[in-house]
């Protein structure tokens, strides 16, 4: 592997600038490589056997599970991934949409970019919409549970003691 030479920065705008450039290139590049995995699955994998030799030789040569690379390959077959490459969003907000329908996988992303929400933002209204409470006001901000480190929240997801809308206690 050739070793990375980082120059030093003018100052720190220089620095978050250039931050700022790698990082949506390293964003750019992860849809990159989940676009060509699919592409060279569906160009040379033209039975069930020769598809799974292909995700076994990806496997060993990027050193990732052949289920990862499946998710991705699903992922960049949905009808709504070039919508969340084209709004600017990571491969994770995809992910947190995939089991949804295509037009409801859609709107969570659009509302993901509007809204700039995280990947684990998006991932817990995600969650909450599946189970059929999915708060959020009228002007878009994130529900309190939205924050993994609010006291409120616990690793299974909000306390159901409490509404995340207005903190009364629920019945």
């Amino acid at each position: 592997m050739t070793e990375l030479i980082i120059s030093p920065y003018r100052d720190p705008s220089d620095w978050l600038t250039q931050l700022g450039q790698t990082y949506n290139a390293l964003r750019r590049e992860g849809w990159r490589f989940l676009l060509c995995l699919r592409a060279g699955i569906d160009q040379f994998g033209r039975s069930d056997e020769r598809r799974m030799q292909l995700y076994e030789a990806a496997s060993e040569q990027l050193n990732l599970q052949v289920t990862t690379l499946q998710n991705y390959v699903s992922i960049a077959r949905k009808e709504w991934v070039n919508t969340a490459i084209n709004l600017g969003l990571e491969l994770g907000h995809a992910d947190a949409v995939k089991g949804l329908d295509d037009e409801q996988a859609e709107g969570f992303l659009v509302t993901a970019a509007e809204q700039k929400l995280s990947v684990a933002g998006l991932r817990f209204r995600v969650r909450e919409f599946r189970i059929g409470y999915a708060p959020v006001n009228s002007a878009g901000d994130d529900v309190p549970f939205s924050d993994p480190y609010n006291e409120l929240y616990s690793g299974g997801g909000p306390e159901r003691e409490v509404c995340p809308t207005c903190g009364r206690k629920l019945v």
